[in-house]
Formats: structure tokens, sequence, C-alpha cells
């Protein structure tokens, strides 16, 4: 598009009628103060030179010419002159015609009796400014997307450089603190205790720095979203007894006295081990190093209530100034205790630490008084469902976690059919832990089902349990022996993250309380189809198998006899007279005592599925259905396991 020349504003008027083109070309001139220079051409072919040489700043489109008519004339010019303002003038008055011109690209639309000579200089001149500012706008955003594309790219760099020279770092090392540790256990012959000395120095150098390695490593991962979490049910004692070997003669390098008090019977905690050992080694690291020779550095734990492991460490160091207590645990930000320069570091330790924590469900804090010394501790959940759940929904739902709108989770589960593979169990849970990322949390329900709670909006649910999918079939195609199972997801639903967050805690409790088996009583089933020999023939079936069946032959009927007789599970025919399946499974679902009720939905009409699953249905088998599939759905509800089968599918 070219500007005004000489504030002349050049206009293409595309017409045929002459009469049309003469009353244009008057009401354009007859403002002086806004003069035009324009041409008139009578059909598309002689349009296109023009637009070829740049010469219109505007162009006045009739949309019936000799040789292209409707929307198709605009999309032409605006095709061949994509910044070119176009404004329609037309005698045709259609709203609908006049919205999809400008979805086509024009800038106004006119009708010709309506258009008069303010209206018509108006338009010309608002088109161009509109085009303009498009421009600018289309110019500015191709800068910011260039500029972002530069800044993830320097991003990727950055954070490749880091795993980079970390790797790189890793093997040097590993090779120093080894033959360190040969010399120092007399492997090359015998030390004395001055050598002893100093390999102890720099085994513990070694160690120090392959610390910040791994903080540097963590660091990168967690800004690419890479870092992973192996989240599982483990002992504390266990954590420290891995950690305290290290600890121990680190502090005994440095002449201070390092103690561990873990109360004895805490129950166990569902964390990522090898993370929280990093956490508790960090701040001992921190402990010893601002900690002046002779001093004492305690590690503690104790039960916090009902809920919580209290994990604490605490120095009788210099302590911190309470200006420094409020940024100790920014990236790159170290306390100012007058320390010697060797020993101090990038700073990313206590910054790693506060991250690790929070993402093992936990919270951190500080206590320190200067002279006295200094306390951190942290949280982490014990291994209860309930309470891992309410800890995870708190952290999601906490200000600040969203970058815009409201924050959302999804429930979903995840279950292996049966198979003879006896450790599948540990395999789902591997392959579980490295698919999903930290900010899920997934629970076992059972030996072959899951639970997961993502932190994903329900648009997204269709690409995280896809790619979930495919990757197990990968996992399947690499056992060429002792295939597993397969693996079935399902989304069970998805809550906004603001005020109560009951009905998802209530949703995800549901899935790991199942009906416990009654050997003095058969399971009873609730048969509701109005086809009388298929009631009788599944009667005869089922009571075969040693369930007790009750039958109905319509809605109404069965909705009375389920609120009286509470049946374990039943099975519901979609298309029936009166009150039909699908309202019947509705009115199930409002009622509380039936609430949770297992329906099997048994029906000849495909159309019905995907309605009956959204109700609520277990399943939904096809009439007609082969017999041992239909006991294995009614086993498979009534115990709260999936089935491999393809032919049935879970809500």
């Amino acid at each position: 598009m070219t500007s005004s020349h000489q504030g002349v504003t050049r206009v293409l008027l595309v017409e045929d009628d002459v009469e049309d083109a003469r009353l244009t070309s008057r009401l354009l001139n007859s403002l002086r103060k806004n003069p035009f220079d324009w041409v008139r051409v009578a059909t598309i072919a002689e349009a296109l030179p023009f637009l070829d040489s740049d010469f219109a700043d505007v162009a006045l489109l009739d949309l019936q010419l000799p040789d292209s008519a409707g929307l198709e004339t605009l999309i032409t010019v605006h095709r061949h002159k994509p910044r070119l303002p176009i404004v329609v003038l037309t005698g045709l008055a259609d709203e609908e015609t006049a919205l999809a011109a400008l979805q086509h690209g024009a800038q106004d639309y006119l009708v010709k009796d309506g258009a008069n000579g303010d209206a018509l200089v108006r338009a010309v001149r608002h088109a161009i400014r509109r085009q303009q500012l498009v421009t600018e706008l289309s110019a500015a955003n191709e800068l910011l997307e260039q500029s972002n594309r530069d800044l993830a790219r320097l991003c990727d760099t950055a954070q490749q450089f880091v795993d980079d020279v970390s790797h790189e770092f890793r093997t040097p090392l590993t090779v120093i603190r080894e033959f360190s540790s040969l010399l120092f256990d007399g492997l090359a012959g015998s030390v004395n205790e001055q050598q002893r000395e100093y390999l102890n120095i720099v085994i513990d150098r070694t160690d120090a720095l392959t610390c910040m390695v791994d903080d540097m490593l963590d660091v990168s991962k967690l800004e690419a979203g890479l870092l992973s979490l192996r989240r599982s049910e483990c002992r504390l004692e266990t954590i420290v007894g891995h950690v305290a070997p290290m600890l121990v003669r680190k502090a005994e390098i440095s002449g201070l006295t390092l103690s561990f008090e873990v109360a004895a019977g805490l129950p166990a905690l569902y964390c990522d081990e090898e993370k929280i050992g990093r956490v508790i080694t960090n701040l001992v690291v921190n402990a010893v190093k601002f900690t002046p020779a002779g001093g004492t550095v305690r590690v503690w734990a104790r039960a916090e209530g009902p809920t919580h492991v209290l994990v604490g460490v605490t120095d009788d160091g210099p302590g911190i100034a309470k200006d420094d207590l409020a940024t100790i645990f920014e990236r790159f930000k170290q306390a100012d205790c007058q320390i010697a320069s060797s020993t101090k570091g990038f700073g990313l330790g206590l910054a790693i630490v506060k991250e690790l924590v929070e993402r093992n469900l936990g919270e951190i804090a500080v206590e320190s008084r200067p002279g006295v010394g200094s306390t951190f501790s942290f949280t982490i959940p014990f291994a209860q469902p309930e309470n891992l759940i309410k800890c995870y929904l708190a952290r999601n739902g906490r200000p600040g976690r969203a970058a815009t709108g409201a924050r959302t989770i999804s429930l979903l589960t995840a279950t292996v059919g049966a198979g003879d593979d006896t450790n599948v169990g540990p395999v789902v849970d591997e392959f579980l832990h490295s698919v999903l990322r930290a900010d899920d949390l997934m629970l076992r329900v059972s030996t072959r089902r899951w639970l997961i709670l993502a932190d994903s909006p329900r648009q997204h649910l269709p690409d995280l349990t896809g790619r979930v999918q495919q990757i197990w079939s990968n996992v399947n195609r690499n056992r060429p022996v002792d295939e597993v199972p397969r693996l079935e997801l399902a989304v069970l639903g998805t809550w906004p993250l603001e005020g109560e967050c009951a009905p998802v805690l209530a949703a995800a409790m549901a899935e790991f309380r199942s009906p416990p088996a009654d050997p003095e009583r058969p399971r009873r089933l609730l048969i509701v189809d109005d086809e009388r020999e298929i009631v009788r023939s599944l009667t005869m079936r089922l009571e075969a198998e040693g369930y007790q069946v009750d039958s109905a032959g319509n809605g109404e009927d069965g909705l009375k006899m389920a609120f009286e007789k509470r049946p374990d599970a039943i099975i519901l025919d979609s298309r029936m007279p009166g009150t039909d399946g699908l309202a019947t499974l509705a009115r199930l679902r409002e009622r509380k005592e039936t609430r949770e009720t297992p329906v099997v939905v048994l029906s000849a009409c495909t159309r019905d599925q995907q309605r009956a699953l959204d109700l609520g249905a277990r399943y939904y088998l096809q009439k007609p259905c082969d017999s041992k599939t239909l006991l294995a759905a009614l086993k498979s509800a009534l115990s709260q396991e999936l089935l491999p089968e393809a032919c049935i599918h879970e809500a």
C-alpha cells in the first residue's frame, strides 16, 4: 500500500455502471478539503494492472462486475493486493454479505443508496488508517515473534551449554574422587595421617564441586520444564542413611560436630527419595560452610501433626541478618556472613532446596538470630492419599501459580488389564513417572490401577493421553517377550482451582474406596430392559454365576427397584418406552444412594454410547453381546478394575 501523494488520496474505483461511477465521483469531489485523484475501471481484469503499479491508496469495489460476482470479487482483489484498503460500495443491502466481506478483508461496507459525501469520504479515510494500523501491528507482531524465537534460541543455547559443561565436569570429577578414594583406602600403598588429611580435603572439595554441578543441572532443567520427579512411598531413615556418611566426613574436615536426631517410628513419606536427600545435603553443606570450626550442626526430624514430618537442620553459626532472610531463597543470593571467599558458591543451593521441597508438596522455612545460629526446616507429607491430594491441590491453587486465568486440575485413571505379568506394577510405576510432568501427581490405587492429578485444562488432555498411550505402545514393541497388558487412560473430570476444592477431592478419594467383598452375601444385580426374552436369558446366566438378580421392564420401575433394593450393579437398556435408559441413568446419578452404583449399558443403539458414558455408565456394550464379555464387564465394574477389551469403554 502506498501513502497519499502530496496530500491527494488516489482512489481506484472498480465499477461497471457508468451512472453509479459518476455519482461516486461527485460524492468524492463534493468536499474540496479532501482532494482525490481517482481512476475508474469496469472489470477485475482492468483493475489488475493498477494494483500491480501501486497506483491506489484505496479501492472502492462493487461486488457485481462483468467478469466477477459476489464475494469472489473481493477475495480476488484482496488476494492480489493484501495490504490495499478496500471499501465495498455495492447495491446489495445484506447484513450477512456485509459481515462476510469484512471477514474476507474489506475495511468497510457501504450501500450505494445510503451513501453520501461525508460517509463515503469518512469510510475512505478510515479504511486507509485502519489498514495502516493493521500493517503496523503485523510488523510489530513479526518483530515480536522474531524476538521470541531469538530469545528461545538463546535460552536453549544457554541451557545446552550448562548441560554440556555440567556433564563434561562429571567425568573428571568422578576420576579425581575415585583415585583419591583408592589412595585414601591404601590400595596403592600405605598412607600416613597427614596424607589422609589431605586426601580427605580433596574428596570433600570434589563432592562440593559435584553438588554445584548438580545445582546447575537442576536449574537448567527447571528453566526448561524438564525436571522429573520419582515420588513414591519411602522412609526418612533410609534417606538420611544414604547421605549421612558424606555429610559426617565433611563436618569432620571442617572441625564440626554433626549429629542426627530422627524420631523413631515415623510413618512412611511420599516423595522423591533422591531429591529429598539433595535437600538435606544442601542444607547441611550450607550449615557446615557458615559455621566456624568447633561448632555444631544438628539434623533432626519429628512428626508435625498427623499429616507431615518436619525435618530441620540447626547450626550455632553466625546467624542471618533479618534483611537477608527475605531474599535468601532467591537464585544467586547469599547472606553476607563475613565468611572466607573460598567457601562461597554460586548461591544456587537454597533456591534449589526451595524448589525441590515445594515440588515434593512440602514447605520450607528459616529462623535465625545473629550471633546465635540458624534453623532451616521443611515439611514432607506422609504417604496418605487424602493428605497428599489436599497438599497437591493447595499448592496448585496458591495465588501466583497460574500465569493467566484460573488454574484447573484434571483427574485421570490409568489401568492395565489382567495378564500373567506379576511385575507389571513396577513397570507402570516407572513408565508413568517418566512420561508425567513434575507438576502432576500420580498415586497407585491398586495393583493395576493408578490415579493421576494433572495440572492441565480439559482441552489439552487428548494430547496428554494420546502421547502416553503412544509411548506405552513403544514400550511394548521393545518387549518381544512378556508383553505387558494394554494401558487404558480415562478422564474422570476437570475442575477449576478456585475456592472450595471439595469436588475434586471427593472424586479422587472415591477411587480409593472399593466395596468390601462379603462372602456370605451374593452380589445383587438389577436388569432394566423391556425385552422379556433378554431379561429371562440374562437372569438364567447371571444366577448360574452366583448373582442374585432382580429385573424391571421399564425405567420408572427400574428406578423404584434401584432405590429400594440398592443393587451392587445395574444392567440397563438405553432404549425403552416411557423413561428410557439415558433418562434413567441420569436420575440414578442424581440420587446419593445410587450415585456410585456401577451401571453397564446394554443396547443395540450405537448412537447413545457417548451420551451414556458422559452420564456415568461404567461400560457400554452393544447387543448382541457375548456372555463372557458381559460377565467380565460386571466383574470389572464391581471390582473397580478396567478391562482391556476394545469393545468396552470406560466413562
